[in-house]
């Protein structure tokens, strides 16, 4: 008879498995691992585990990408390099848009779900978009009524994550559908005060 039974913790950002297994084919089989390191070590039952109990290994390897994503921001204004966000303080339509998952997104606004959805950092679904870079989102965001002067709680809006990013196309794409230039956020900059390339686009019409 065989049977398995792990636990998952955390150790300096590595995740540890361990696995007790009772069969008297396997008794020893954590001491054959010899000189292998706690990583090599946690490969090797992960693949174990992922043969005997497959739903198991779904939902750890959930788990694990979840907390990868889910640091918060650091203190400094604005969305920072690769913002990472906290699965608990978003709602479904803001994971779709922050993947760039379109048919889950089409199927969220379908069911009601409204397309300038808050989370608790006063974000909407486009901002999330914007900040990871999916067009395709921000195409269906925009062409769906989202509100591309939404300002989150910095008072930045897509815009000013666009140009923060770097991604001209989005910073293009929200200019065609009228967002405002001048809107400043909380340290008074505007979208075209952060950018550092020279769009004209972003240039005020005289």
């Amino acid at each position: 008879m065989l049977c398995l039974r792990f636990s998952i913790w955390k150790v300096n950002s590595v995740y540890l498995v361990s696995l007790l297994v009772e069969h008297f084919f396997a008794r020893n089989a954590w001491n054959n691992l010899g000189d292998m390191s706690p990583e090599e070590a946690m490969n090797e039952y992960i693949a174990a585990a992922r043969e005997l109990f497959p739903s198991w290994a779904q939902a750890y390897y959930t788990r694990m990408k979840d907390e990868e994503t889910s640091a918060s921001a650091t203190g400094s204004k604005g969305p920072g390099p690769a913002s990472k966000t906290n699965e608990l303080e978003l709602g479904e339509i803001h994971v779709s848009a922050r993947e760039g998952e379109i048919e889950d997104l089409k199927k969220h606004m379908e069911a009601g779900v409204a397309v300038n959805t808050r989370d608790s950092r006063k974000r909407t679904p486009l901002h999330l978009a914007v900040d990871h870079g999916h067009l395709g989102a921000v195409e269906l965001l925009v062409s769906s009524n989202a509100d591309v002067d939404a300002q989150d709680d910095q008072g930045q809006t897509p815009l000013h994550y666009a140009v923060r990013r770097e991604k001209e196309d989005i910073a293009l794409l929200l200019v065609k559908h009228r967002a405002d230039l001048q809107i400043k956020d909380g340290d008074g900059n505007t979208a075209p005060d952060l950018c550092s390339s020279a769009w004209p686009f972003l240039k005020p019409a005289n």
